[in-house]
């Protein structure tokens, strides 16, 4: 392990120990990340040579070096105490003077961590944000739905009538086996779940790139808000008029609806508690700079498949 400056010898012990403690403690550390002691030494082991590599780099790109790479100050906290506290804020989107407060470093510190953290988890997780190479059957498995979040009304939000507040909007596409296949990139909440489908183009089958074809056939399973994209829609009610009887839906109809819902149903909880939104960073209204917010869903995202992908014991 470098050496690490910035704090004396007592504190990083006592911190070391505070660290290990917590590791000790699966529930509590799961509470705090969203994973296992287990998963979270994995994921160290990926991250933290792809960060000392970032780092090598930057360090030999300065051409004023006045000393040999290497010297100087060095960072207060380890790879695995800053990816805990990266993780900490997604679960719990507490202020950065706090999160100072509690990793003992000030917190105006704590933006030149996470710049240097996010990009290296997008590298780690590498969820696609417009095409993958699926054959016809895949794709007509995969489930399409777009997500809103509010937040400050500023450039790069937009006023959704349906959250009657200004938002931020991204269309995901989950596999049958709640996996985020893929992520658009996000746009205000003003565009609407159509227009957002339309301009992403997110997919293409292997059969269509040897025919060099643009698209790939429609996901099937879609909400109403993608009427007119293709794919397979839930029945609706048909418009009446005041004064006329409701037209009911039929037994084939309703047994049409509680089969679609019944597979549908995985996006919602990709969407839900249990899934993304269990980080509050993305359930509550975001306040962070706008162009971070898609690196950040897409770390999520990417969370999310790494928690599939590495079952707890």
């Amino acid at each position: 392990m470098r050496k690490q400056w910035g704090r004396t010898e007592a504190k990083r012990r006592n911190n070391n120990k505070k660290f290990d403690k917590l590791l000790q403690s699966p529930k509590t550390f799961h509470n705090l990340t969203g994973l296992t002691p287990t998963q979270f030494q994995q994921l160290v082991a990926q991250v933290e040579p792809l960060f000392w590599q970032d780092d090598a780099r930057l360090r030999a790109k300065r051409s004023n070096r006045k000393r040999k790479t290497g010297a100087g100050r060095q960072f207060e906290l380890t790879v695995a105490e800053m990816l805990f506290m990266l993780l900490l804020y997604y679960r719990t989107y507490i202020t950065h003077v706090f999160l100072g407060f509690l990793m003992d470093i000030e917190g105006s510190n704590i933006w030149s961590y996470f710049k240097r953290l996010e990009p290296i988890l997008t590298r780690v997780f590498k969820t696609p944000e417009r095409r993958m190479e699926l054959n016809e059957e895949a794709v007509w498995e995969l489930i399409v739905d777009a997500t809103e979040q509010k937040a400050y009304r500023r450039k790069g939000t937009g006023y959704s009538g349906k959250k009657k507040d200004y938002t931020l909007k991204t269309q995901f596409i989950v596999s049958r086996d709640r996996r985020v296949m893929s992520i658009s990139k996000t746009v205000p909440g003003q565009c609407s779940d159509k227009k957002l489908y339309d301009q992403t183009h997110a997919y293409v089958t292997q059969e269509n790139i040897t025919r060099h074809q643009k698209d790939g056939p429609p996901p099937r399973l879609k909400d109403l808000g993608y009427v007119g994209t293709g794919g397979l829609l839930p029945h609706k009610h048909k418009p009446h008029k005041k004064g006329t009887d409701k037209i009911h839906f039929t037994k084939e109809e309703k047994a049409w609806n509680q089969l679609f819902s019944s597979n549908r149903i995985v996006v919602e909880h990709v969407f839900s508690f249990s899934g993304i939104k269990k980080f509050q960073i993305l359930r509550s209204t975001y306040r962070n700079p706008i162009h971070r917010y898609h690196v950040t869903i897409k770390n999520i995202a990417g969370l999310h498949n790494f928690v599939l992908d590495n079952p707890s014991g």
